[in-house]
């Protein structure tokens, strides 16, 4: 299909902390605005999220400015008003555009707020006439459910991304109103389904990440250093935080890398991620190391194996496919997403138990004795990553935003 008109895009997340699900907005973006005007609605809660949303905002205003091509009157980077105009539609003009909104939290439920919101939400939606409206998380498919299922801004075509399992059974009539649900693997479609969702309305994208550009013979990292070995992603009860400490004890001789940090608005991984850090303490495991948040980039070249060890059913894995992408070896759990991107005999033999220690064991033992693993995961590694990159992803997405 020939996507050639400029559109006016909406997307509703709010971002309360940086998963799989904000850093698929933030990935797909700078592909969405070379057509479409953009505006994202968040919570403003979560730094790190807007930092880096703004950091692109700032890269492509630099950009244009470096082309001649001038801002429009709310200072972001766009095109210019003669190609709007050229177009077909002079008043859109392809640029990001940020707005904190306060996004009620559905437990415990208030009505009032929650109609409040409705209210609010409803008047933007309105008064911006968008072409399109984009929903990220559970609590805005709700808040977008509603007002469709109440006769409001139907006209507006409603696309929903469902990123995980937490959709309630019980309001999966909401999703009768909408145009297209895309998911972003096979078992959430299926977990859907079982809740009552129309298959005919739904289509598994997958997810996707911006393949990096390895050189062809990447440096060896000199055989008399340490093996380092990482576990990436929010710290949480179900991410196997608590399995990578036990295995740390296990493996004295290589350094254990923990990246990643609790939410800022949830006191139970807090109280989680403390106590991980006292149990470092009182068992003195010298080789482990809290990193926080990293960046991937810098993180993943310096790193010999990842870990995957989540204990529930994961909706995808992108740290898995980001180990695949970078040629790093990874041990991914078996419970979910995982599944659907370590496929093959090759690839599939790096699925795990998270809670069989020994298993994991045994298999990193594996991987740094056997020479000729490197080589055979490198080929099987970026050929299956290339089946997830991002720009194949953004075009499914842009199909989806078209009316057909």
């Amino acid at each position: 299909m020939v996507y050639n008109d400029f559109m006016k895009l909406c997307i509703l997340d709010p971002a309360d902390f940086l998963g799989g699900a904000e850093l698929f907005t933030v990935d797909i973006c700078p592909y969405l605005l070379q057509k479409n005007t953009v505006t994202i609605l968040h919570s403003g809660k979560c730094q790190t999220y807007d930092e880096r949303l703004r950091k692109f905002l700032s890269h492509s205003s630099q950009k244009k400015r470096q082309q001649k091509i001038p801002l429009n009157d709310s200072g972001q980077a766009g095109m210019t008003h003669k190609k709007a105009l050229q177009s077909g539609k002079a008043g859109i003009i392809p640029q990001l555009v940020l707005r904190p909104f306060a996004f009620p939290r559905l437990r415990p439920f208030r009505p009032f707020a929650f109609m409040k919101t409705l209210f609010r939400l409803s008047s933007f939606l309105r008064k911006n006439t968008f072409d399109v409206v984009q929903t990220n998380s559970v609590r805005v498919a709700i808040l977008m459910g509603a007002l469709r299922f109440f006769g409001f801004h139907r006209s507006v075509r409603w696309i929903h991304i469902q990123h995980d399992f937490t959709f309630p059974r019980r309001l999966a009539f909401l999703f009768t109103t909408a145009d297209k649900i895309l998911t972003c693997s096979e078992i959430v479609s299926e977990d859907l389904q079982k809740k009552g969702v129309s298959s005919e309305k739904m289509e598994s994208v997958g997810n996707g990440i911006k393949i990096p550009k390895l050189p062809p013979n990447p440096p060896q990292r000199g055989g008399h250093e340490r093996k380092r070995i990482a576990i990436i992603g929010r710290i949480d009860p179900w991410k196997g935080q608590q399995q990578f400490l036990f295995l740390a004890q296990k493996f004295p001789q290589y350094d254990f890398l923990v990246a990643g940090k609790s939410s800022d608005h949830d006191s139970q991984t807090q109280g989680f991620e403390k106590k991980l850090h006292q149990q470092k303490e009182e068992k003195n495991i010298s080789n482990l190391t809290f990193l926080g948040f990293q960046d991937i980039s810098k993180l993943f070249p310096t790193l010999d194996l990842v870990l995957h060890l989540s204990l529930e059913k994961e909706p995808f894995g992108r740290v898995v496919l980001e180990s695949l992408a970078y040629g790093i070896p990874v041990l991914a759990s078996d419970r979910g997403g995982a599944r659907e991107i370590l496929t093959g005999d090759f690839l599939s033999s790096l699925l795990v138990d998270p809670e069989n220690l020994e298993e994991i064991r045994q298999k990193i033992k594996r991987i740094f004795r056997e020479e000729s693993f490197q080589n055979s995961y490198k080929y099987h590694s970026q050929k299956r990553a290339e089946y997830f990159s991002l720009t194949l992803l953004v075009k499914k997405i842009e199909e989806s935003l078209i009316e057909r």
